[in-house]
């Protein structure tokens, strides 16, 4: 079973705005260096439910979604497939062409290279020192393993108790690549990705 990308259901129109209040748990529980941001992967998830597509390619984040006294709002244009804040793009994908079959996915030759492991808690710790403040429904992680070369690793996750839980899990495997490489130097050290290649449900 997948947790991370809820499924659209098809009766319903997609959506074309969204407003996210300020005291929300996706808001309030996610502080950057002191400023309020719309994780990332609630943004990812916006454009599969706007454009109900089963796959997307060439996804970007073009730049923070900062919350202001009102939260946050954001709209859908379906021509250029964008999420905007106001008359700002924050958010960008490209439909994709054709089907892909799935990447193989061979977890015990993985498994295998993951031989350092990464308390969750540690993990937690660090990126509390960068500034990077979460709060408990955004802490999913329980366990963490990487490769000693920093380029694999293996994150077990636990769904929280909230309404909508699919950006919680997907932000928090995000946070599994802040734990890939021994120590970092500092928040715009940290291997968070701005670009997706292809997405699927």
């Amino acid at each position: 079973q997948r947790l991370w990308i809820d499924e659209v259901d098809t009766q319903e129109p997609p959506p074309a705005e969204w407003h996210i209040a300020a005291d929300d748990l996706l808001l309030r529980g996610h502080i950057v260096a002191g400023r309020t941001l719309l994780p990332g992967a609630a943004s990812l998830l916006m454009l599969l439910d706007a454009t109900g597509a089963d796959e997307l390619t060439d996804f970007r984040w073009l730049r923070p979604i900062e919350s202001g006294e009102q939260g946050v709002h954001l709209a859908f244009d379906a021509e250029r497939i964008l999420l905007l804040q106001g008359t700002r793009p924050v958010a960008q994908a490209q439909r994709a062409k054709g089907q892909t079959r799935p990447v193989a996915l061979r977890l015990e030759e993985a498994l295998s290279r993951c031989v350092h492991e990464l308390p969750a808690a540690e993990l937690y710790q660090r990126l509390e020192r960068l500034a990077v403040q979460y709060g408990k429904e955004f802490r999913c992680i329980t366990r963490l393993r990487h490769s000693a070369d920093g380029h694999t690793g293996y994150a077990e996750l636990q769904v929280p108790a909230v309404a909508r839980p699919a950006a919680f899990v997907l932000d928090a495997a995000l946070h599994a690549l802040a734990g890939l490489s021994d120590a970092a130097e500092g928040l715009d050290s940290l291997p968070l990705p701005a670009q997706l290649n292809r997405i699927r449900r």
